[in-house]
């Protein structure tokens, strides 16, 4: 009986040895190495970013990259156009002439909206580029006296329309 008893208490003390956390000193310690650095799928100097989606539809993302933006809109719509590269003037966009408070975007942050693209001024080519432009960014919430981001920071990226 004394024999089973020693037998069973070396058996429960190895288990225990075998399932302790092994102690990782400094020499044996993994050091992580960094392989390759993540870089973003798409980077733009602008604050706005568009990206189509299927059915006349665009994903807007506006970044406010290094300081926090003010955007004027009516009742949470925001002006924006579409532009074809090869005409000057906006084929599609526009706002109600509404004043309500801004939208902050603060600095660091993103603001992302979908938007279908109907009752475009003219026909839809699905082989040209386009881009688009947010309208009423400010870099100061104090409109009118407001102080406007530049026209580049507030285009878009060049894109096709899908079907």
């Amino acid at each position: 009986m004394k024999a089973i008893n020693y037998s069973l208490m070396l058996l429960i003390t190895g288990s225990l040895i075998a399932c302790s956390q092994p102690t990782i000193t400094s020499q044996s310690a993994i050091t992580p190495q960094i392989i390759e650095v993540a870089k973003p799928v798409y980077t733009t100097d602008s604050y706005v970013l568009a990206e189509a989606l299927p059915n006349k539809k665009l994903r807007v993302s506006i970044t406010a990259k290094d300081k926090s933006l003010y955007i004027v809109n009516c009742n949470q719509s925001i002006d924006v156009s579409l532009y074809a590269l090869s005409q000057p003037e906006p084929i599609w966009g526009g706002s109600d002439a509404c004043l309500s408070p801004n939208i902050i975007i603060p600095k660091g942050v993103t603001l992302s909206l979908e938007i279908t693209i109907k009752g475009e001024r003219k026909p839809i080519d699905f082989t040209s580029n386009y881009n688009i432009v947010v309208h009423s960014i400010y870099e100061t919430p104090d409109f009118p006296n407001a102080i406007p981001v530049a026209y580049e920071k507030v285009t878009s990226n060049t894109f096709k329309l899908l079907p």
